[in-house]
């Protein structure tokens, strides 16, 4: 099974950090890109919260807001394994 196991547990995290009265977005995303570096299944929770966001009852401009802190900090998680892919292991 191995760490792609432990990808299993992530809608359920997300669905919780969501449901919290206090919303982060950024780390939100933080912590969806670095599951992406577990299991690339994990890159589905990215359009699963951004509709979840989308449908909210806010107003436009707060779920535009949400959506794009939550991107950054997607792009952000995910760097690491990006720039480790591109420039140290070129055997993949």
């Amino acid at each position: 099974m191995g760490l792609h196991a432990l990808v299993s547990f992530a809608p359920f995290l997300l669905l919780a950090a969501v449901q919290r009265p206090v919303e982060r977005p950024l780390l939100l995303g933080v912590g969806v890109g670095a599951l992406c570096m577990l299991a690339y299944d994990a890159a589905l929770l990215v359009p699963a919260y951004v509709g979840f966001v989308w449908l909210g009852a806010s107003g436009v401009q707060a779920r535009a807001g949400h959506v794009l802190k939550f991107l950054l900090g997607a792009v952000l998680g995910l760097l690491p394994h990006v720039l480790t892919r591109l420039w140290v292991d070129h055997g993949f």
